[in-house]
């Protein structure tokens, strides 16, 4: 096969890396939750939850008119403009402003991934249509879905870098520990 002896196209390794960046930002803020409400204490859990719950609500809407405006713009284009809206939604969370802008900023971040992701899904079948004969798609939507659930178990790799609240951890610390995670999600 094509995929297994020669590496993936150039063409798909955008699609396949935004596949796995999505669920690891998407789930940036589930596994460090109480960190994050010892950071942020204007926050409730509610607060992070809905971090969450943006991507898909906003894919449940809109996937229809933006898949049709990805298949309208083409392949090329359609990839381009998810990566930037992916990075814009990264980008935006990194600001150092206060606490309410921050807030402000996740939630329009996490608005704008789920624009992104309306695009990015239809830009993995036509990739695979594209690039792959018949006999070789199955396996590479396996892969581009395998890449998307890795993307899910790299979320949990969050606490790694972010402190958990206990007696001797300040929550400026903390907070530095969320800033560098943000970059790093960046």
């Amino acid at each position: 096969m094509r995929f297994i002896v020669y590496g993936v196209e150039n063409a798909t390794k955008p699609i396949l890396l935004l596949t796995l960046l999505k669920l690891t930002v998407w789930g940036t803020w589930g596994p460090i939750v109480e960190s994050a409400l010892v950071a942020f204490p204007g926050w409730g859990p509610n607060t992070a939850a809905s971090f969450s719950n943006w991507p898909p609500l906003i894919q449940l809407l809109f996937m229809l008119p933006l898949g049709s405006f990805a298949q309208r713009i083409g392949l090329r284009k359609g990839t381009l403009f998810s990566i930037g809206l992916t990075s814009a939604s990264t980008i935006i969370r990194c600001f150092p402003v206060d606490d309410l802008t921050f807030t402000i900023l996740c939630h329009i971040g996490n608005i704008v991934m789920g624009v992104a992701f309306c695009t990015l899904l239809p830009q993995v079948g036509a990739v695979v249509s594209t690039w792959f004969s018949p006999d070789e798609r199955t396996t590479a939507i396996a892969v581009a879905y395998l890449l998307n659930q890795l993307g899910g178990v790299t979320m949990y790799l969050s606490p790694l870098v972010v402190r958990a609240p206990g007696d001797n951890v300040l929550q400026e610390d903390i907070r530095k520990d969320i800033t560098v995670l943000m970059y790093i999600r960046e």
